[in-house]
Formats: structure tokens, sequence, C-alpha cells
């Protein structure tokens, strides 16, 4: 069972990003890229990633 998570489960409103991946590490990467890439993020402070980590839902 894959794992997913979006910018909306984070409370963006604008941005449409939705992530897949098979495990949770996995698809914390990939959130972190789209930060990275996508917001200007340098930084992921600890509460941002237990948000995301509460976040993400099973397929």
């Amino acid at each position: 069972m894959g794992k997913t998570v979006s910018c909306k489960d984070l409370g963006s409103i604008s941005c449409t990003w939705q992530g897949r991946a098979e495990t949770e590490e996995e698809l914390v990467q990939l959130a972190m890229a789209h930060g990275r890439e996508a917001h200007g993020m340098t930084e992921f402070p600890p509460e941002l990633m237990n948000e995301l980590r509460t976040a993400i839902k099973d397929e």
C-alpha cells in the first residue's frame, strides 16, 4: 500500500501538488524536494516535519 500527501493537506490553498510513494520516507523526500523547488524553502523545521508526517495518508 502506497502513501500520499498534498500541499493542500498542509494548508496550501493555491498549490495543487500531490505526492505518492511506496514508503513514508520516500514521500517525505519528495515533499521536501517539492518544497525546495516550488516554494523556495531552504529549511524544514521540526514542527513542519511533524505536520507533514501527520498529514501522510495510506492509499
